[in-house]
């Protein structure tokens, strides 16, 4: 029973962990995936460079290069089949809690107290940035799109924290992609 409880708590820290909170993808069914072979990025617009600075958009960058290579694609520098989209948007937030202590005073203290005890009211209140990426990918000859994915998740202020978990949020991002890895 202690085993159970054990893998329980592990798997809800593991699960509290997780770099985007909220995935979702879509394609057209009726692509076929495997007859593109390469790739590459149309650029970030100049709202981007004002939100984000240039290392998190190279780790951007260079996480969706590694997520389409690894499924066999070729990253060109002018053009290819596949053109890549990124956009980010971000949006400050307000994280509100109240939690209310409740002391039971107990049969002896219940004349200063009352009978049921008292209870205290904390509230707060905490700002973060929450951040959407979304990634478009377009048929080039068809000029039409074929896969968009987009994720949203809290923006650590702590550089090194972001450098892992934008991979990370990358291979969430790309996992019902179409077409699967190849193994190596």
């Amino acid at each position: 029973m202690k085993h159970l409880i054990y893998i329980f708590i592990a798997s809800i820290l593991l699960s509290s962990c997780s770099s985007l909170r909220k995935t979702n993808q879509e394609y057209d069914k009726s692509v076929d995936f495997d007859q593109y072979k390469s790739f590459f990025f149309y650029g970030m617009t100049n709202k981007n460079n004002d939100l984000i600075n240039s290392n998190d958009q190279q780790m951007i960058t260079y996480s969706v290069t590694n997520e389409l290579e690894d499924r066999g694609y070729k990253l060109s520098d002018t053009s290819g089949d596949l053109v890549v989209d990124i956009y980010v948007t971000m949006l400050d937030q307000i994280s509100r809690a109240a939690y209310s202590n409740y002391y039971q005073t107990g049969y002896w203290n219940s004349f200063s107290m009352g009978f049921f005890g008292y209870s205290t009211f904390n509230y707060y209140q905490k700002e973060y940035t929450q951040a959407t990426i979304i990634v478009n990918i377009f048929d080039l000859k068809a000029k039409k799109l074929i896969w968009t994915g987009s994720g949203t998740a809290k923006i650590s202020d702590d550089e090194t924290e972001r450098e892992k978990g934008i991979p990370e949020a990358m291979k969430k991002l790309f996992f019902k992609f179409p077409k699967s890895k190849i193994q190596k």
